[in-house]
């Protein structure tokens, strides 16, 4: 008689970024395994941006993807600057880390999370906490977000985490049109190796 087993593919390791300089939120998922933490730096400066980065170093090493929420629209003045600063920062330290990160918009986040993509950040807090407060703790916007860009990644690479509405799978696989062509992914996944559980 000859048993066969399953294989189960490997839970992918998800974090996810809401960047900000005075509450920045990281999000983890992996095997069941939820973690939500809040970064709130009281300097200012290169020492703010040193403390955000130690933590997102800390909650991304060894993740399979990053994703972070890319909010950044232009403008003046030192908040705007050091923002773009520390998304920039951020970026490219996960490269220097060898993590893969893509990142998603504001709307594109609330359109998913509420069927609005202009949803406030109070719906939007509503919103996370029904779907995802039976999995972690949310306890602020910022965090509602970082959570839900984590759900969408483990939903995109078909490992979902609750289940959503059907038409808003395709979201996660829309493209840009431009003069009536297809155009680019909205959200640019790139491409995960799949492995097996014991391998």
């Amino acid at each position: 008689m000859t048993i066969t087993t399953e294989r189960r593919v490997r839970p992918l390791w998800i974090s996810a970024l809401d960047l900000s300089l005075t509450s920045t939120a990281i999000a983890r998922s992996r095997s069941g395994a939820h973690e939500l933490t809040r970064v709130q730096p009281r300097t200012r400066g290169h020492e703010r941006l040193e403390e955000i980065r130690t933590q997102v170093r800390i909650g991304c090493t060894g993740a399979d993807l990053v994703v972070i929420e890319s909010g950044f629209m232009g403008g003046s003045g030192s908040t705007t600057r050091d923002l773009a600063g520390l998304d920039l920062l951020i970026r490219h330290t996960l490269w220097t880390m060898h993590v893969r990160y893509v990142l998603v918009t504001p709307a594109t986040r609330a359109k998913w999370l509420t069927d609005k993509g202009n949803a406030t950040k109070d719906e939007c807090l509503a919103a996370a906490i029904k779907r995802f407060g039976h999995l972690v703790d949310i306890r602020g916007n910022d965090e509602a977000d970082a959570f839900t860009l984590d759900a969408m990644a483990h939903e995109a690479y078909d490992q979902p985490l609750v289940t959503m509405p059907a038409d808003r799978r395709a979201l996660l696989f829309k493209t840009s049109t431009s003069k009536g062509k297809r155009g680019l992914p909205v959200i640019a996944w790139p491409q995960i190796e799949r492995t097996y559980e014991g391998e």
